[in-house]
C-alpha cells in the first residue's frame, strides 16, 4: 500500500523537532519580575532568566561555599535571590547597583518567590558618580 504523502514520516519528524526547539527557546525566559510573581504556576521549579538591578546584597560564608543573597529589582517589582559561589570569587561576583541578567530556578514560597541563581549571564557595573 502506498502512502499518499511520501514525505509524511519526514515531515512528522520536522514538526516534532521544530516544536521541541520552540519550547526550548521559550524556557528560561521571563519578560519581567511582575509577570513572574503574578503568574507563578508555569514557572514553579523551572529555570528562568531575569534582568534587574542588585540591591540589599549580603555575602555569607558557608563551610565550603559562599552565599550571596540579594534583591533583584526591575521597573515592575522585586524578588529575593541567592547565589552560591566559590568564596575566592564571591567578593567580585556581584555588587550593589550592578545590572545583571541571571539564570536560576524559581521557587514560590508563600506569597513571594525566590530565585536560586545558577549563573550570572551578564553584568554591568554602575558607572562611577
Amino acid at each position: 500500500m502506498r502512502v499518499p504523502f511520501p514525505f509524511s514520516a519526514a515531515m512528522t519528524s520536522i514538526v516534532i523537532t521544530v516544536s521541541f526547539v520552540a519550547s526550548l527557546s521559550l524556557a528560561g525566559t521571563v519578560p519581567d519580575i511582575a509577570s513572574l510573581l503574578d503568574n507563578p504556576g508555569p514557572y514553579q521549579s523551572k529555570m528562568v532568566r531575569v534582568t534587574g538591578t542588585v540591591s540589599n546584597h549580603k555575602l555569607q560564608r558557608g563551610v565550603t561555599k559562599c552565599y550571596q543573597s540579594f534583591t533583584l529589582e526591575d521597573d515592575t517589582g522585586s524578588i529575593d535571590a541567592v547565589y552560591k559561589a566559590n568564596c575566592s570569587g564571591a567578593r567580585i561576583a556581584l555588587r550593589e547597583r550592578d545590572v545583571v541578567t541571571v539564570e536560576g530556578r524559581f521557587e514560590l514560597s508563600g506569597d513571594s518567590g525566590v530565585l536560586k541563581v545558577r549563573s550570572i549571564v551578564s553584568k554591568i557595573q554602575p558607572s562611577a558618580q
